[in-house]
């Protein structure tokens, strides 16, 4: 049934004037777009106890979410449909996070078993007076379902927004998954999708759709990959994965990424990419029991080798202002082939993962010094992604090779994050900017060696210099 609320809220697709060409009182715009907001997790598939559970939440957090709001529409001047995305994947960032000013954890257990008990909605077969003198075990669990409730609730938010994003969120029947690699509140840095004119669905410098999300059903496409039965997924997945002509099927609702480069991109929320690893992880019995191709598939994946650092999105992910786009051209023109050669040798166009995997485990390997020309190159190439701070990128492009460091001992001893256990140059990048944290924080490493710090494309070239060892002169 659908949650019961206030007669005065309006419904998901009503059109309201909090446009600010309209002469509407802060108060009144504030009030009206929250309930624009709240009304997008409006279901009616939920069920009246977990109505019960987010009308009780909303009544709880109602404050913090209107100062949310507040902030949102007080800090940018975009349209409503921009604003109202924003506000809600704030929201949802809040409410998911550890000790958000929206996680339900805050909401007292005692409070929720009291409202639940005086409520009709309890568990049914329970008596509602003993509900309230629950025992702490089932206390927790309580708090469990209040939390599952809240995220779920802000799940349909995110994805009823305008232009919002199809998360990938287990449902409670998966109770087969694997735990997700990723730490939500520790996504990859950047990630990275290269694309031309031809390429599968709608990639632009505002958005990028699968050809479900740019040309399919809006209801096909907010399809959760996690939510269809196991053999459907496994079979669109494997599609999608296996495709060597890159022709687009018409109900292909992913787009590939990877955490290894060209197309950066980064802060997204929990749930819009999933490593193409878990998924895989997720359907193996499945691809395993249907057999022929997929199971081939499956099995040839789990090569090391041909591990990418690849992630998967769901239908229409709108990246403008939180992401840059940058041609080949253009990194043509910084230098790019003259700090890696081994890019535009003709020969080795065409062999796609083996030629990445031939890099890998080649010369790249093999420990190497930096010269002032390649830090030089690097910073030039950074540029193109970002102007005013070139250094992440830099270190990112000088990572592609198993370069010499002067590095900070603790630091060799840190596990790194699993998004950066691999590929190879992955882990190395997330290495080299945690001696370089460690080098801002101290102003030097633990040589003893001078690391200066500024924002000017000198200051980064000595920064950069005073990390990676130099060549060492030949003696006659």
């Amino acid at each position: 049934m659908p949650l019961s609320w206030p007669h005065e809220w309006p419904g998901r697709n009503t059109i309201l004037p909090f446009a600010r060409s309209w002469k509407v009182s802060n108060v009144v715009m504030e009030r009206t777009f929250y309930y624009r907001l709240i009304s997008l997790g409006e279901d009616n598939k939920i069920s009246t106890a977990d109505a019960f559970i987010v009308e009780d939440l909303l009544s709880f957090s109602g404050g913090e979410i209107r100062a949310i709001v507040r902030d949102i529409l007080a800090s940018t001047p975009d349209s409503d449909s921009i604003l109202l995305l924003k506000a809600a994947e704030e929201c949802y960032k809040h409410a998911t996070g550890f000790r958000g000013r929206l996680d339900s954890s805050m909401f007292n257990p005692q409070r929720a078993r009291g409202r639940l008990a005086s409520s009709p909605y309890g568990p049914p077969g329970h008596n509602h007076e003993a509900l309230a003198l629950r025992s702490e075990a089932e206390a927790k669990e309580l708090s469990s379902a209040y939390r599952r409730c809240w995220t779920n609730f802000w799940i349909q938010v995110v994805n009823h927004a305008p232009g919002g994003p199809t998360l990938f969120h287990p449902p409670a029947s998966l109770v087969f998954a694997p735990p997700l690699d990723l730490d939500p509140g520790d996504p990859p840095v950047y990630l990275f999708r290269t694309f031309d004119w031809n390429s599968p669905g709608v990639s632009n410098s505002k958005i990028v759709a699968s050809a479900l999300g740019a040309f399919g059903s809006p209801q096909e496409s907010r399809t959760d990959l996690l939510a269809l039965g196991r053999r459907k997924a496994t079979a669109l997945l494997h599609r999608h994965l296996d495709n060597p002509s890159f022709e687009p099927d018409a109900d292909d609702n992913l787009m590939s990424w990877t955490s290894s480069p060209l197309f950066a991109i980064q802060e997204f929320l929990p749930g819009q990419f999933a490593p193409e690893s878990w998924l895989l992880e997720l359907y193996r019995a499945t691809a395993m029991e249907l057999g022929g191709p997929l199971s081939s598939f499956w099995r040839l994946r789990d090569r090391e080798e041909y591990c990418n650092g690849e992630y998967l999105s769901q239908g229409t992910l709108t990246h403008a202002g939180r992401s840059c786009l940058v041609t080949l051209e253009h990194l043509e023109r910084a230098g790019l082939y003259e700090l890696y050669p081994e890019f535009c040798a003709p020969e080795s166009r065409n062999q796609w993962t083996n030629r990445v995997k031939e890099l890998r485990q080649g010369y790249w390997a093999h420990l190497t010094t930096t010269t002032d020309k390649e830090i030089q190159l690097a910073l030039q190439v950074g540029r193109c992604f970002s102007p005013s701070d070139p250094l992440n990128m830099a270190l990112m492009l000088l990572s592609f090779k198993n370069r010499d460091n002067l590095g900070v001992p603790r630091i060799s001893q840190l596990r790194p994050p699993r998004w950066a256990e691999k590929p190879v140059e992955v882990c190395r990048f997330w290495r080299a900017t945690q001696v370089l944290k460690a080098c801002k924080s101290a102003r030097q490493d633990d040589s003893g060696v001078s690391v200066p710090m500024g924002d000017d494309l000198s200051s980064h070239y000595e920064t950069l210099r005073g990390i990676f060892r130099e060549p060492k002169m030949r003696t006659r």
